[in-house]
């Protein structure tokens, strides 16, 4: 699935496979992401980001904020690089791809509850 906004925020209840979400003038949320996910990009230079993540899922996090902070709750994640603004890891081991960029706001990579 591919979302693409110039002008508002972008909100995606579960993702369970690709998702790509692109915005320049908000922020972006994705409630669940599923363990079974290959490639999610959220990416945003006007808003904040926060992605519910399954707590069995398998990641490479690749996150960047310019004008925030970067949390990751309530996951095993295995930092390699991580600062303030930055988080580079894996979440359970590693698997797929997870990003998350924004040069406007906070980036929120938290365990979520499967629905």
């Amino acid at each position: 699935m591919n979302l693409d906004t110039s002008g508002g925020s972008s909100t995606v209840g579960m993702a369970l496979a690709k998702l790509r979400a692109d915005t320049s003038g908000g922020s972006i949320k994705i409630g669940y992401v599923g363990p079974n996910a290959r490639d999610i990009n959220a990416d945003t230079s006007g808003g904040s980001i926060r992605i519910g993540v399954d707590p069995e899922g398998k990641f490479d996090l690749k996150t960047d904020t310019s004008r925030g902070s970067v949390k990751v709750d309530g996951l095993r994640f295995d930092a390699i690089k991580k600062s303030r603004t930055h988080a580079e890891g894996l979440i359970n081991g590693g698997g797929a791809r997870l990003r998350a960029y924004t040069s406007g706001g906070g980036i929120s990579i938290y365990a979520a509850e499967r629905p």
